[in-house]
């Protein structure tokens, strides 16, 4: 067996720019593990150009610093993004985010945490994170400078001009072992340094290849590239290239079992004197040219090709790489790009397959899956990933409408439910039709198939119901369907003991011997469902899991198919991203995966929080489709959406979700500004003064592509009761604490719905103001208790002295007040006794006008006399309830009189009552009793009339208004109106028929007053004069 020569792939490291997350231009160790695990579909690649202002800007140097910040140069300038924003440096002096020079060439971080940057225009630069800014360091030579790496002893070693030159950070004074051994050397003009985990030093010399400084010796070796990489793997601890790497590849480039030594060094030939850059990232080996982008296996075997027109690169001109553990960031040309790995295999559109709309699944007896979208039939091969329109693997398969809403492989056969011209059936063994289009009308939708067995399918459609398919005679082929269900079923879900459907609200049982449909009782909170049901799968045999439009994830027990089952809410953190459930699958471990409208959930058995995976975790998108999911026999997933479908293998996703680191990116803490990584970690403890009126700390992840997504919530502990949501604002602002020791903490919740442990927690001191400190509140006190003491003395002696006087004025005052009260008593019962004797002298009057009235208009019918004067009565009650005493005399208020009238009809006529809108316009004016009775007389007499009389024979709504106003101080005015049939023609108060009328009459004259009936003989209207000026409501006793 032969091997890549390592000749050839060290000869790229002469060109080579990986960064890490420690030291830009470090030979990490890192050990490529078996690589056929990884699919292309797994590979994926978007631009991230805009989000970091890079767009058309030639990527020079990428940096990713231990603070996780991304830092990135072009020939014209410099960008850090820290997730918060992107901050761009500018040469002009003054400004907030300056930078001498703009042409850098290289970015490293030392041990320390600092950040630099080389220029060949003004030489090497170092950033101060307090003043946000790069400042040039003047040890270090002043231009030329086109490589540098910040060593791990604390020396930065760098190349100007083609010479290799060292400094002490610590102190800016030159290394000269390290110029001295490079003299020594002979090696000529440098170009490139780098250095391994060991800690030794290598060059690239143009005349002597590779060079290498020995840290320990403090001298140069000669060396070859095989023998740097045999220093640099001492410990087996950095790359292994081996051989018999076998591959599951892409169609494009086929399966190889045995892998090709010569992929990879055709590659590297075929690029010789151009640029190149190499990098490792999760077990490939990626190169980058002016072509684009190749990745190839440990063994070297070509894996993937990318450029700009098939994938997410900015462009096809390869300028730097840097990985860490989470993406490949690679710089082009034309900007920035990002590639990750993810555990799921992305099928999108393609000119070959049109992936859109993915709506069902289904494997059949090879294992291949049939692929049912609103564009037609499609079938993947999982073993070669290929996919291929149905049409041209079944030549001599006919669908009439290519918008595909179900699809099964069972027995044989291919089921084919479409969106309006029903269902397809195909025999894929002899190439025909079984039946063709199940049709009821233009609008036969097929929405769910389920295989009973081999002579039983139920078929589930919106638009006709539920129907069995059954075969006729086993000796032909043929089919008659039943229609089991007319309900609309948007799915069909096997379960134990039998088959699910659902439908809008409603969920129904199907037992396979009978066939026997029965609907479920479904209850929530002791109520009828109405929420929309979408998907249903078993938990236990007496639990199932239900998925809804618009509520979250529910379960239900269903003991029997008798009983009411319960609905209750579980799985709340999906609700903090989604509201609707479109599919649920149980994989191999009996762990769920729930396909939502934003992203997809994991949960163990027990219903416990795994964690989200969503387009943050390479998923090709958040928004699944209704019903679009599928197991296959071994264990594999798939879930489909609107733009392809997602290919999951579950024991490649054990790895728990990463947690969001949290920073604190800046301080305002009153007069005091906390900025910069170093000093932030450093700092525990905020103290404010009883001055600093605010407090704002800004913090935020850094991660770098999921800056919208992530959410942020603090709390203060001994200020806030609980964590304060701030969505993605990662920011908090305190104004005027009190004085106390609080604690600040803060949390981030990342794209996989899990908030950091951790986070951000510091200090906070607030201290009191000079006057509120304990020896100021103890000068208080004492000062306050002499007051209180002389106070004292004084009132002693002031309260002995006049103790006894108040005592003798006060039984004096005493007595007299007894006397007075008891005199003023005496008057008023008179003066009551002689009101009340004159009151009931004029009401009883009236009782006997109202009885004589009744009796003389009775003609001898006894009932309707007794119900008559009952009546009278009962209103001279309601006027004596009204009544008000003031002074020496007795005022009626007529509106609350009316209020009690109302009352009364509620009680006499509770069936009109129902439909009577009874309108108040009384006046609240007190009237004088004596001219005030005839007139409540008048009112109740009319009232009664329109109740009895008007609405005998309506059966709608009733209308009756009593108004009673006051023109003047002296006049009355009466109105009552109806929208019954109004008073008959010919009636009239002065000729009256009628006991109420002819009381209405006396009534009138002795209230100084007359009354008319309205034109339309519906309304009543009276005027009357009053004899003295009556009494406002607010003169009452």
């Amino acid at each position: 067996m032969s091997k890549v020569p390592l000749a050839i792939i060290c000869s790229t490291l002469a060109t080579l720019l990986v960064s890490f997350p420690t030291h830009a231009t470090e030979i990490q160790s890192s050990t490529l593990q078996d690589a056929t695990r990884i699919q292309a579909s797994q590979i994926s690649i978007q631009d991230f150009s805009s989000s970091a202002n890079l767009r058309n800007r030639p990527v020079t140097a990428i940096l990713i610093d231990s603070y996780g910040r991304l830092w990135t140069s072009t020939q014209s300038g410099v960008f850090l993004h820290d997730g918060e924003q992107v901050i761009s440096f500018s040469a002009q002096k003054g400004h907030e985010h300056y930078a001498p020079s703009l042409d850098i060439t290289a970015l490293a971080e030392d041990s320390n945490g600092e950040i630099w940057a080389t220029s060949t225009s003004l030489g090497l630069m170092r950033y101060s994170s307090q003043r946000q800014s790069f400042l040039l360091f003047p040890s270090a030579p002043s231009q030329g400078i086109t490589d540098a790496i910040a060593h791990s002893s604390g020396d930065l070693i760098f190349i100007a001009q083609g010479k290799v030159h060292g400094i002490d950070i610590s102190t800016g004074a030159p290394i000269h072992w390290i110029t001295r051994a490079w003299r020594d050397s002979g090696a000529g003009d440098a170009h490139q340094v780098m250095f391994s985990n060991g800690g030794d030093v290598f060059f690239v010399s143009g005349s002597h290849g590779l060079v290498k400084l020995d840290v320990s010796e403090r001298k140069s070796v000669e060396t070859t590239w095989r023998d740097a990489l045999r220093w640099i793997t001492s410990g087996g601890d950095t790359l292994n290239l081996r051989e018999n790497h076998s591959l599951e590849n892409t169609e494009k480039y086929g399966a190889r079992n045995q892998a090709s030594p010569t992929d990879l060094e055709t590659a590297l030939d075929a690029t010789r004197g151009s640029s190149r850059k190499l990098a490792v990232f999760r077990d490939l080996i990626f190169l980058g040219t002016d072509k684009g982008l190749s990745a190839f296996t440990p063994s070297g075997t070509l894996f993937q090709e990318y450029t700009k027109s098939n994938s997410g690169l900015s462009g096809d001109h390869i300028t730097a790489l840097a990985s860490d553990e989470n993406q490949l960031w690679i710089g082009t040309f034309n900007g920035l790009s990002r590639l990750t790995i993810s555990d799921f295999g992305n099928f999108s559109r393609t000119e070959e397959a049109p992936l859109q709309d993915v709506l069902d699944f289904s494997e059949d007896s090879n294992g291949d899956i049939w692929v049912a979208t609103y564009n037609g039939l499609l079938r993947y091969s999982p073993g070669s990933e290929s996919i291929k329109d149905a049409r041209s693997v079944l030549p001599t398969l006919e669908i009439v409408d290519d918008r595909i809403m179900a699809v099964s492989s069972a027995f044989g056969s291919l089921w084919i439910g479409t969106r309006r011209s029903g269902l397809t059936i195909f025999d894929t063994g002899n190439n025909s039709p079984i039946l063709s289009d199940l049709v009821f009308d233009d609008d036969f939708a097929v929405a769910s198939i389920a295989q009973i067995d081999s002579n039983r399918t139920l078929i589930g459609s919106y638009s006709h119901g539920l129907f069995l398919l059954s075969r006729v005679d086993d000796s032909r082929i043929a089919l008659q369907s039943s229609q089991l269900l007319n309900e609309p079923i948007l799915g069909i879900f096997p379960v134990e003991f039998g088959v699910l459907a659902i439908g809008g609200s409603k969920i129904f049982a199907v037992q396979p011997e009978e066939m026997d449909v029965v609907e479920l009782s479904l209850t929530k909170g002791g109520k009828p469902n109405n929420m929309i049901l979408t998907a249903v799968s078993q938990v236990s045999p007496e639990s199932f899991l239900i998925g809804t439009q618009s509520h979250g994830m529910l379960i239900a027990s269903i003991k029997s198919l008798q009983s009411t089952a319960t609905l209750r809410e579980v799985m709340p953190e999906i609700l903090q991203f989604a509201s609707a459930i479109y599919a649920i699958e149980k994989d191999d471990s009996g762990r769920f995966w729930i396909a939502t409208s934003n992203g997809l959930f994991l949960y163990s058995s027990d219903l416990r929080f795994l964690r989200r995976y969503s387009r943050a975790n390479h998923l090709q998108a958040d928004n699944f489709n209704f019903g679009a999911s599928l197991r296959s026999t071994d264990g594999t997933l798939y879930f489909g959406s609107n733009l392809g479908f997602t290919k999951i293998t579950p024991s490649l996703a054990t790895a728990p979700p990463q947690e969001s680191r949290l920073y604190l990116n800046k301080i305002n803490a009153g007069a005091q500004r906390f900025r910069g990584s170093q000093r932030l970690l450093r700092t525990e403890t905020i103290t404010l003064t009883h001055k600093d009126r605010f407090l704002t700390l800004n913090f935020s992840t850094r991660d770098l592509t999921n800056v919208d997504t992530t959410r942020y919530r603090h709390k203060l502990e001994g200020f806030d009761d609980d964590w304060v949501d701030i969505g993605n604002r990662g920011s908090a602002t305190y104004t005027n604490l009190p004085a106390g020791s609080y604690v600040f903490k803060a949390q981030a919740l990342n794209a996989s719905g899990v908030w950091s442990p951790e986070g951000v927690s510091i200090g906070v001191t607030v201290k009191p103001a000079p006057w509120r400190t304990w020896w100021a509140y103890t000068l208080y006190g004492l000062f306050v208790l002499a007051i209180v003491y002389l106070m004292l003395r004084v009132y002693r002696e002031r309260m002995l002295k006049e103790q006894a006087e108040k005592q003798a004025d006060e039984m004096q005052r005493i007595a007299d007040q007894f006397a007075d009260e008891v005199q003023d008593q005496m008057d008023f019962q008179r003066v009551l006794a002689d009101s009340m004797h004159r009151y009931n002298k004029e009401l009883l009057a009236w009782a006997n006008v109202c009885i004589r009235r009744s009796a003389e208009y009775a003609h001898g019918d006894a009932s309707a006399l007794q119900s008559g004067i009952e009546y009278r009565l009962r209103v001279l009650d309601l006027v004596q309830d009204a009544l008000y005493y003031r002074g020496e005399q007795l005022y009626l208020d007529p509106h609350a009189f009316v209020s009690k009238l109302f009352t009364l009809a509620a009680e006499r006529h509770p069936a009109l009552n129902q439909r009577l809108t009874a309108i108040n316009d009384a006046t609240n004016e007190l009237l004088p009793a004596s001219q005030a009775i005839p007139i409540a007389v008048i009112v109740g007499e009319l009232f009664e009339n329109s109740l009895s009389h008007s609405f005998a024979a309506s059966q709608g709504p009733c209308y009756l208004r009593i108004a009673l106003t006051m023109p003047s101080v002296n006049e009355v005015q009466l109105e009552i109106q109806d929208n019954g049939v109004g008073i008959p023609a010919g009636l009239s108060f002065e000729a009256a028929e009628f006991a109420g009328f002819a009381i209405v009459a006396d009534a009138a004259l002795a209230a100084r007053g007359a009354l008319t009936i309205g034109s339309d003989r519906k309304s009543v209207l009276g005027q009357f004069l009053l004899a003295e000026k009556p009494k406002k409501k607010d003169q009452r006793p």
